[in-house]
């Protein structure tokens, strides 16, 4: 049986642009702002069904158009 631990979820943002009202266009950054954001921290999950439904309910929250979820954690067999 395998333990996962120190589980942390992170939205990822990237803005390649905005709006500019004045000159009516789309304007593009010279590079991406990026933004993380951690969603959900623990020290344990002890099955996979749980990390399942975590993963789950971060889609359907979190993630929008152009954003990206980030799993990570470590792998301890028992």
């Amino acid at each position: 049986m395998y333990t996962m631990k120190n589980v942390k979820i992170t939205k990822v943002e990237t803005e390649e642009g905005y709006w500019n009202d004045k000159q009516n266009k789309h304007i593009k950054y010279k590079t991406p702002k990026i933004t993380n954001t951690v969603v959900y921290e623990t020290k344990y999950i002890y099955n996979g069904n749980e990390l399942t439904e975590v993963l789950a309910f971060c889609s359907r929250h979190h993630s929008d158009y152009g954003n990206q979820i980030k799993v990570e954690f470590d792998l301890e067999d028992n």
